[in-house]
C-alpha cells in the first residue's frame, strides 16, 4: 500500500520499507535506519502509495506505526470500501482546505465505509441531476411534477443542489455520499511492534489426493519448534510425517530469508537453523543478517553455515555510509592521535570506495569484515578434502 523511508537526522543512510510491514520487518527497518529506541528522533517519508490521491493528506510528522495500521486497513477493504473512503478523504479535504489528515482521522475513516452511498460513474453536476430524475431520486418539491416539466429542468442545477445538500464529493470512480466517521481508533493506543516469538512460522497442510483441491484445514508451526509440536501439528492433520503435507505459507523474521524456503525438504533444516538463531545475542542476529545481505545468501543450508560461524566476523553497527565506513577503519588502524591528525586531509569517500572491497562490505547493518581479512562471500558446504572457502 505504502512504501516509506526512515530516515534519522545527522546519518548518511536511510531505510526502505513497504506498508503493511510485520513487526520483525518495522523493527528491522528501524534497526536499518540506525533507531535504537523511542527517543530517537526520525522522519517518515511516503515516496509511492497505490492510491495516488492519499499521500499529500499524510501528515509529515506521521507516526510510522500508525501509517502501518492505515495501511493494514486500507488492505484488507474490498473495492468498493476503498472507493468509499476516497470519497471521505475528499470531503474531510474539502472541508479543511486541503490540508494534512490526521493519521487517527484516516485510520477511522476506514471504519466509516459502511455508512457510504455510491453512484459509479456519475462524476459532475449535470450528470448526477440526470441520475436522480431517471430513478426518481428527488424531494417532495418536484413531486406531482408532470413528465413534461421534469423532463423541462437543469439537471446541472437540481445536481448541484443535491450536492450541497448531501455532503456528496465527486471521485475519479463516482458520486460518493459520505457517512459518518464514529471514533473507533485512539491514538492514544499506537500499536508499537514486537519482537516476534518465532523465527521463521510455516501453514501446512494435509497433501491433497490426485488433483483435488485442498480445502483442508492449514496448521501453522512457528520454529523453532520442539519435536512434541512438531509431531502434535501431524496429528492434527491426520499424517504421519512432513511428506505428506504441502505448506500454504511461509514467514520469516530475518528479511533477508524470507524468500529462502521453497521445498518442504528443508523442513528440519529451518527447524534447526531456527533454534541457532533464537539463541543468538541480538548484536549477533544483527551480525548475522549483515553476513546475510553481504553474502547474498538465500539457502537455508548457507544461512546455517553462517550462523555457526559468525564470530569469524566483525561488524561496527556505527557505520550508517561510506564516509562513517572510511572513519571506523581508519580509527582501526590509527592511533587515536594519529587519527585525529590525518582525518582533517583525507578525502573520506575516495578513501571508503577504495577500501570497500571483498574484504570489507558497508550493508545495512554497519562495516562488515572478516578478522583473518578473507572474502566476504557465501560459504558452501565442505567436500571432502576443501576447505569451506
Amino acid at each position: 500500500m505504502f512504501e516509506v523511508y526512515l530516515s534519522k537526522p545527522g546519518w548518511e543512510t536511510d531505510a526502505a520499507l513497504k506498508l503493511p510491514a510485520t513487526d520483525a520487518q518495522l523493527l528491522d527497518a528501524l534497526e536499518r535506519a540506525r533507531i535504537v529506541n523511542e527517543r530517537d528522533i526520525y522522519s517518515v517519508t511516503v515516496y509511492q502509495c497505490e492510491k495516488d490521491y492519499l499521500p499529500q493528506f499524510i501528515p509529515v510528522s506521521a507516526n510510522l506505526f500508525e501509517l502501518n495500521l492505515l495501511a493494514k486497513r486500507l488492505t484488507e477493504l474490498d473495492d468498493w470500501q476503498r472507493d468509499c473512503f476516497e470519497g471521505l478523504v475528499m470531503r474531510e479535504s474539502i472541508e479543511t482546505d486541503y490540508a494534512p489528515i490526521k493519521l487517527e482521522r484516516l485510520i477511522n475513516m476506514t471504519y466509516g465505509t459502511d455508512d457510504c452511498q455510491i453512484a459509479y460513474s456519475v462524476r459532475d453536476d449535470r450528470a448526477l441531476g440526470a441520475f436522480y430524475l431517471e430513478n426518481a431520486f428527488y424531494d417532495d418539491r418536484l413531486t406531482g411534477l408532470s413528465e413534461e416539466m421534469i423532463e423541462m429542468l437543469d439537471t446541472e442545477k437540481l445536481g448541484q443542489r443535491s450536492r450541497s445538500d448531501e455532503g456528496g464529493v465527486f471521485t475519479p470512480g463516482g458520486y460518493v455520499i459520505p457517512g459518518d466517521i464514529r471514533q473507533i481508533y485512539s491514538s492514544d493506543n499506537i500499536p508499537y511492534p514486537q519482537k516476534p516469538d518465532y523465527v521463521f512460522a510455516l501453514d501446512i497442510a494435509k497433501l491433497p489426493e490426485a488433483d483435488e483441491e485442498n480445502t483442508q484445514r492449514s496448521v501453522t508451526i512457528r520454529f523453532p519448534a520442539t519435536d512434541e509440536e512438531i509431531s502434535a501439528a501431524f496429528e492434527e492433520l491426520g499424517t504421519d510425517d512432513i511428506e505428506g503435507c504441502c505448506f500454504l505459507r511461509y514467514e520469516s523474521a530475518i528479511p533477508q530469508l524470507s524468500e529462502a524456503f521453497g521445498f518442504l525438504e528443508d523442513f528440519y533444516e529451518l527447524n534447526a537453523l531456527a533454534k541457532t538463531v533464537a539463541a543468538l545475542e541480538h548484536e549477533n542476529t544483527r551480525k548475522f543478517k549483515a553476513v546475510l545481505e553481504a553474502a547474498d545468501c538465500g539457502s537455508v543450508q548457507q544461512a546455517a553455515l553462517i550462523a555457526a560461524r559468525l564470530d569469524e566476523y566483525n561488524l561496527l553497527y556505527g557505520a550508517a555510509g561510506t564516509q562513517d565506513a572510511a572513519a571506523l577503519h581508519l580509527q582501526r588502524l590509527l592511533s587515536r592521535n594519529e587519527y585525529e591528525a590525518l582525518c582533517p586531509h583525507v578525502n573520506m569517500h575516495a578513501y571508503a570506495h577504495e577500501r570497500l572491497g571483498e574484504e570489507m562490505r558497508l550493508t545495512s547493518y554497519g562495516l562488515l569484515s572478516r578478522y583473518d581479512g578473507g572474502q566476504i562471500v557465501a560459504p558452501k558446504q565442505e567436500a571432502p578434502g576443501m576447505n569451506m572457502y
